[in-house]
Order: C-alpha cells, then sequence, then structure tokens
C-alpha cells in the first residue's frame, strides 16, 4: 500500500480502512459513544467502512454514476 503510486492522503484513508479506524458509526459505537449506528443515507444497515464504500444504496449509484461496475467493487 505505501508503495502505490498514489497520494498520500490516499494512502493514509486506506491505511485507516484496514486499521478500521475511519470514524463510521459502526467504529464509534465500538469505543463506547452511545448512537445509533444505522446509515443516515439509507437507513437500512449499520453504518461501517464497508457498507459506507461499497454496500450503501447511495453509494452504489456514485459508483455507478462514475462508471464503475457492482462486480468491481
Amino acid at each position: 500500500m505505501w508503495k502505490a503510486s498514489t497520494s498520500p492522503r490516499i494512502k493514509f484513508f486506506l491505511w485507516l480502512c484496514t486499521h478500521y479506524s475511519v470514524p463510521t458509526k459502526e467504529v464509534l459505537g465500538s469505543r463506547g459513544l452511545n448512537l445509533d449506528p444505522t446509515c443516515e443515507l439509507c437507513g437500512e444497515s449499520p453504518e461501517s467502512i464497508l457498507h459506507t464504500l461499497r454496500d450503501c444504496k447511495v453509494a452504489k449509484s456514485v459508483w455507478k454514476d462514475l462508471g464503475i461496475e457492482e462486480g468491481n467493487l
């Protein structure tokens, strides 16, 4: 990951994802914050990293608008 030819911000974001440190509701709840874990965008599932980036219907719509097929995620 660190040798990838991309910006340092993207590398750091990937590092956060692999260490479950992106502050989603699921992560914040596991750290003791008392909050509703449901995704505010779709209201259907807990807000996890994978849900936010891949599984949420809003995220799927964004990927589709970018021309990225669901099978390629």
